[in-house]
């Protein structure tokens, strides 16, 4: 029952749209009930925390995406997503989905998975920014995304390490230079 669930809800996958680089895909306050799948471009998802806007997450290139506050709890989103890279989209539509797990029985299974892996995801992140110094940190984040310096801006990068500027460039040149 799972493989036929999970074959119909790949089924349903619809071209959304080209997006160019820069390009703001949500904002704080709109409703994204549905799955996203994100193919050649990078986005970054941005908080306003103390006045800040830090980006907390990185989507890279290939991956499924979705608003935890909208799709998970039905609330509107309180982030912004924007595209680093352009990117072609496709999108799975929240009615769509809402059919599709009542039919095979996967409402539990596909919140259940998609909650798991969020909460892993973010438990991660917060492991990171609280133990790892910016150089291990860095390192980490290129060997997840090599070409990561070619997608992001150093202003983009230093925000998702949560290191100012200068710290990433001293970073970069202690790497470069094998300290």
């Amino acid at each position: 029952m799972e493989i036929e669930g999970a074959i119909a809800l790949s089924s349903q996958f619809e071209l959304l749209g080209s997006y160019p680089r820069r390009q703001v895909f949500w904002a704080p306050g709109e409703s994204h009930q549905n799955l996203y799948f994100n193919t050649t471009g990078t986005l970054a998802e941005y908080r306003e925390i103390n006045g800040k806007n830090i980006c907390h997450q990185i989507i890279p290139p290939m991956s499924l995406f979705w608003s935890v506050p909208s799709f998970i709890l039905q609330e509107n989103t309180d982030s912004t997503l924007s595209f680093l890279d352009g990117s072609q989209v496709y999108i799975l539509r929240g009615d769509s989905i809402r059919n599709i797990t009542q039919r095979f029985q996967l409402d539990f299974i596909l919140a259940n998975s998609l909650s798991t892996k969020n909460i892993l995801k973010y438990e991660e992140r917060i492991n990171d920014l609280c133990r790892l110094d910016p150089g291990e940190r860095l390192n980490k984040t290129l060997a997840k995304n090599p070409n990561i310096l070619f997608q992001l801006t150093r202003v983009d990068l230093a925000a998702y390490l949560n290191i100012s500027r200068s710290t990433l460039f001293r970073t970069l040149n202690s790497l470069h230079r094998g300290n």
